[in-house]
């Protein structure tokens, strides 16, 4: 069984992706990234890699996919770097699972 692999973005920031067989969608708005990203997830994407500064545009997709191991989406840094979304997100889901902020200091 084959995972399929996605990246939403800036077409800067995801176009490196196709290098490594992903599908790549160019959006310029966090509207258009829930739009495609609901399409995606509708299609059974395995993997979805999405600029951390679109992260709160998608915050419904995030919660609808906790706790499931397909399809997983991934926070990756932005063209204008890491927004701080992305680690967030991660510290909760850490603290959630071991009931402890591991992260406390980063």
């Amino acid at each position: 069984m084959s995972t399929k692999i996605a990246a939403i973005g800036e077409r800067d920031v995801i176009l490196p992706f196709k290098a490594i067989g992903a599908d790549i969608f160019p959006v310029s708005s966090p509207e258009e990234a829930h739009s495609v990203l609901g399409k995606l997830l509708k299609e059974g994407i395995g993997i979805v890699l999405v600029p951390d500064d679109l992260i709160p545009g998608i915050k419904d997709f995030l919660a609808q996919t906790t706790g499931t191991s397909l399809p997983c989406i991934l926070p990756i840094p932005g063209s204008k770097g890491s927004s701080g979304h992305g680690t967030k997100r991660l510290r909760e889901l850490i603290k959630k699972a071991v009931g402890v902020d591991l992260m406390k200091n980063t």
